[in-house]
């Protein structure tokens, strides 16, 4: 597991689950960024997922315009979910995403998050986010 003050990353077995919390600085994004690329390096040899809890994340207007390039290596990727407050939060995250072999579903229920997961083949429950 990685944590900061404002995320917390937790890996059950083949499917990442992410929370992002608090008001994000651009430490907090490059803190982030590594975590996660740390952990879907040991996964990528097989087949994984994602699961972003964005509920509750603010992004000051100031960090939505990105200052470095980072590519994750999102080789085997079959999933990716986000939990949103609302349908435009993560927006700007989008551009990322545009060679992506997988691009994020959003969802405002967890709910509905978790079976869209499990239907692509990855064991979580409601007590796991």
């Amino acid at each position: 597991m990685n944590y900061s003050s404002h995320f917390n990353i937790h890996v059950y077995d083949s499917l990442i689950v992410s929370k992002l919390r608090g008001n994000w600085s651009q430490h907090d994004d490059l803190s982030y960024i590594a975590s996660l690329a740390e952990e879907i390096d040991v996964l990528q040899k097989n087949s994984w997922g994602i699961l972003v809890d964005m509920r509750g994340w603010i992004v000051p207007e100031g960090y939505t315009q990105p200052t470095f390039k980072i590519t994750l290596d999102r080789f085997n990727q079959k999933v990716e979910c986000w939990i949103v407050d609302n349908m435009k939060q993560g927006d700007f995250l989008l551009p990322y995403f545009q060679n992506a072999p997988v691009k994020p579903m959003k969802f405002l229920n967890p709910s509905d998050a978790i079976t869209h997961i499990v239907k692509a083949g990855f064991d979580l429950s409601i007590s796991d986010i």
